[in-house]
């Protein structure tokens, strides 16, 4: 049961990745899945690094507020 709530978990969040802004979407996949810092992030993106850490909280917040979204709205088709 653990594994199926975890794909369905992986599953929401890829899906939701691919909804987001093509920029708040790299970000949040240079950070958390390359784990690049923030100063490689700004440098290939051609940010300061001031704007990669607005971006990223800017990225984590919306990845949240649709998370919780979806989440609300499988819960209340059951």
């Amino acid at each position: 049961m653990d594994w199926v709530l975890r794909e369905e978990a992986r599953n929401r969040v890829r899906e939701t990745m691919a909804e987001l802004r093509p920029t708040d979407r790299d970000v949040l996949l240079l950070k958390f899945v390359e784990r690049w810092s923030y100063d490689r992030i700004a440098g290939h993106l051609g940010l300061s690094r001031h704007a990669v850490e607005y971006r990223l909280q800017r990225a984590r917040e919306e990845l949240r507020r649709r998370l919780g979204t979806s989440y609300a709205a499988s819960i209340a088709e059951c």
